[in-house]
């Protein structure tokens, strides 16, 4: 309508002006079509999107000004804000005169934990397999490391030399000799061979204790094939002379050092000819000696590029894409799809276990839209096992992507992840799970799927320890949502601590793992005694590192490899309680 029939109420043709009606009135000079404007009427959806964004800025003033409203802020002059930023620490230090941001403060400190590895740097584990600089028991401060993250057990000890002046200095003052243990002795080097038990004795104990937490091989077809005893192709032969190596670890004496005569001979039949061709036994060998006997041998490095590489074959053979000879119902074909689902979800639990503390990427290990293959059947308490580990190691898998990527993990993501970690625990077997009353010993699935939980959610949180270790140092405010993150870490670590029993020792490789579940406690509740010897709940902390060293003391009478993390425990306990320079 134009304006002048809208004026006078009246309907108009719409032509173009001056229009009838006003031809007819006489009124043509007053005919013109105004333009139209846009109702900015305001959506649903545009109304959440200003409310969220609104939220989100509430929220950051809150964690930036937790003692200030908005509306105080709003009549603050610019001079003011940055008085009260430097108070609560928003810049990179509380003495700089061109202070940085927050942000870069974080970014600085993962520099600390996370140095490029000097250049030429090469890792030898073969020579020194007792002080691997992974598991930080080498006690080196410089970049001349294997490239690992802050999530490591590297990072801790980095942390505390640079709170704790005198640790720093008693390691550099410790002679060589009295910080080494012995080293593992090889076949070779003997002149006299162990005296070898039946085989059957170690394939009982094997299956036993292995089968139950990553049932890698089909145990009916295995013994079969054991007991025909007419194949002599190596991928055969790698595969039974690791699980005899490792059913060697698995016996109850700790004196048993058969399993270096088994190692021996699997190794010989896994050369660079074993890639050339991909067959099923040769991952299942590759999977044991890089998932489980090169951890047990201080080999971390080594173990990772063995367990990558059986990852690549398993890959290779299809093993990460479910068969699509689904119309097939024999019982052979149902057996060996059941023992590739097996295979390929005992690879990726391994991988997940070993690769999380080390602050390296995943590539790809868990992508559900390449990733195709089923999970394996739970009708045996060996695949229920397995099923969850399988839940337990997704969520490893993203902890692993997050702590590999930068910035720094917040502690709203740990708090997401943590949530994740316990709902699964929640949902956790009353048999599998640590609190569980049993009459008969702990075996070792039980004992490894409850400690693993309580690590992992250990590991998520010690990341906000060592950037607030580093920041005290320096007179730097700690945010109290970090402070809350910070006081989890430390009560799990206490939690693990107080779990470990005396009964958990029946064999090397329980014996080695709960070691290694100590151990990453142990340096937590000590770094926090290095940088907060003060602290209300430090002599909790200390009452725990003395009954752990014990516990390190006894475990060192049966497996002497175990005496290296003993004396990084003293030496770092020492110097803890020294005053800070």
């Amino acid at each position: 309508s134009c304006a002048e029939c809208r004026r006078r109420r009246i309907r108009c043709d719409g032509t173009a002006a001056p229009c009838g009606q006003c031809k007819w009135y006489r009124v043509s000079d007053s005919c013109y079509y105004p333009t139209r404007k846009q109702r900015n009427a305001v959506s649903n959806r545009s109304f959440q999107e200003i409310s969220a964004s609104l939220d989100r800025a509430t929220n950051v003033l809150k964690r930036l000004f937790p003692d200030h409203d908005a509306i105080s802020l709003d009549a603050m002059s610019s001079e003011q804000l940055l008085s009260i930023a430097q108070k609560y620490g928003i810049h990179t230090r509380s003495d700089s005169g061109n202070g940085g941001s927050l942000d870069s403060a974080q970014d600085e400190d993962i520099q600390c934990f996370e140095p490029s590895p000097r250049e030429g740097f090469e890792f030898d584990e073969q020579a020194t397999n007792e002080s691997d600089d992974v598991n930080g028991l080498a006690l080196t401060f410089d970049s001349g490391s294997s490239c690992v993250g802050i999530s490591s057990i590297n990072a801790i000890l980095k942390t505390i030399a640079l709170v704790s002046p005198s640790f720093r200095a008693m390691v550099q003052q410790k002679p060589g000799n009295e910080l080494a243990s012995v080293s593992h002795p090889k076949p070779g080097d003997r002149t006299d061979q162990p005296e070898l038990p039946e085989e059957s004795i170690l394939i009982d104990a094997s299956f036993t204790h292995i089968h139950f937490v990553t049932p890698l091989i089909e145990e009916s077809t295995f013994r079969a094939k054991h007991a025909d005893g007419k194949c002599t192709e190596s991928p055969w032969l790698a595969l039974l002379n690791m699980v005899l190596a490792m059913g060697s670890l698995c016996t109850p004496s700790f004196d048993d050092k058969t399993q270096l005569v088994f190692h021996k001979r699997a190794t010989d039949h896994l050369s660079l000819q074993s890639f050339s061709t991909g067959h099923l036994e040769t991952v299942q060998a590759l999977a044991l000696l890089g998932g489980y006997y090169c951890h047990h041998t201080n080999q971390p490095n080594k173990a990772f590029v063995i367990t990558g590489s059986a990852l690549r074959m398993a890959i290779a053979m299809g093993l990460h894409r479910e068969s699509v000879e689904g119309s097939s119902t024999s019982g052979d074909t149902t057996v060996v799809r059941e023992t590739r689902r097996r295979v390929w979800w005992s690879l990726f639990c391994l991988d997940s276990w070993a690769c999380v503390l080390l602050g390296r990427p995943t590539f790809g290990r868990w992508d559900p839209h390449t990733i195709t293959v089923n999970e394996p059947s739970s009708s045996d308490h060996a695949g229920a096992v397995l099923s969850r580990s399988i839940a337990f190691c997704k969520i490893t898998t993203s902890i692993q992507d997050r702590f590999a990527r930068l910035p720094l993990i917040t502690c709203d993501e740990i708090r997401a992840f943590d949530e994740e970690a316990q709902r699964w625990e929640t949902y956790l077997p009353l048999s599998l799970q640590l609190g569980a009353a049993s009459s008969q010993q702990p075996q070792l699935a039980h004992l490894l799927i409850g400690m693993r939980c309580i690590n992992l959610r250990l590991v998520l949180h010690r990341p906000r320890l060592l950037t607030s270790a580093l920041r005290r140092s320096r007179a730097v405010h700690i945010q109290p949502e970090e402070q809350e993150i910070v006081d989890q870490c430390r009560s799990l670590a206490c939690d693990t601590v107080d779990a470990i029993q005396d009964d958990w020792l029946f064999n090397q490789l329980a014996l080695r793992n709960i070691n290694w579940f100590l151990f990453q406690a142990c340096m937590v509740l000590l770094l926090s005694i290095c940088s907060e010897h003060e602290h209300n709940n430090c002599q909790q902390w200390i009452v725990r590192i003395e009954a752990s060293l014990i516990m390190f003391d006894k475990m060192s009478r049966f497996c002497s490899t175990i005496r290296r993390t003993h004396n990084v425990m003293s030496i770092t306990y020492v110097a803890s309680k020294s005053p800070v320079s």
